[in-house]
């Protein structure tokens, strides 16, 4: 691991006084061979009052990702943090345990509806995830591979539906809440795209999916916020 701070240069703008990276490289979880996954978290640091706007920060984090992913032949993995003033428990029952009830609801224009179609919710169940017209794609099943309520940490694996295109096997996440010192937590997720050809995966499409976790993230966690006594 490594941390390093960008002191100068126009990349700077007339908004940023600094920006500090701390970037480490892990193992791509059990068994996974000579794979590694670089997560990388930036802090930027502001001259005066000023505040970035979402898609400054957007623009900077996905050329730092593009700098570190690679492309082969079977996977491609990346990582994703967010700090999150929400306690871990209370964002691992909603985006987790009861999504297929709340999301819905809170994200009308992207999602129709969330089904358990095989399951009760646990591990093995099949969700079936409707998305609403004008998306991208229509529908994506997952199957719950591993679900830690004590810990917050769940994982669960995308097998079937039009997100994964002509090439894609299947899509696997691995997501967990760490509480952090301050009330709040760290939500980390990492997402491998597995395919059995050697093709170049389309950024349009790994975007897609990382936009869509972003966002319900993010309205969920506004949700919270708003309603402290929901999900305690």
């Amino acid at each position: 691991m490594c941390k390093y701070t960008l002191i100068e240069g126009d990349v700077l703008g007339d908004k940023l006084e600094s920006v500090v990276y701390e970037v480490k490289f892990v193992a791509a979880g059990s068994g996974s061979g000579t794979r590694s996954v670089c997560k990388m978290t930036s802090h930027y640091n502001t001259k005066g009052d000023i505040n970035l706007k979402e898609e400054e920060i957007k623009a900077g984090k996905d050329k730092a990702i593009g700098m570190y992913k690679t492309r082969k032949m079977g996977v491609i993995s990346f990582a994703q943090e967010y700090e999150s003033p929400v306690d871990p428990g209370r964002l691992f029952k909603a985006l987790i345990v009861d999504s297929h009830n709340l999301c819905p609801k809170l994200m009308p224009q992207s999602i129709n509806s969330i089904e358990i179609i095989d399951g009760d919710g646990d591990v093995g169940s099949i969700k079936q995830i409707n998305f609403a017209q004008g998306i991208h794609f229509k529908h994506a099943k997952l199957r719950m591979d591993e679900l830690d309520t004590k810990n917050y940490q769940c994982k669960y694996t995308i097998v079937e539906g039009d997100v994964l295109g002509e090439k894609l096997k299947s899509i696997k996440y691995e997501v967990k809440f760490v509480a952090d010192e301050h009330g709040g937590c760290i939500f980390k997720m990492l997402s491998e795209y597995y395919s059995d050809q050697e093709i170049e995966f389309k950024d349009e499409d790994i975007e897609f999916g990382k936009e869509r976790a972003t966002e319900m993230y993010k309205v969920v966690e506004a949700y919270l916020l708003t309603n402290p006594h929901t999900y305690v």
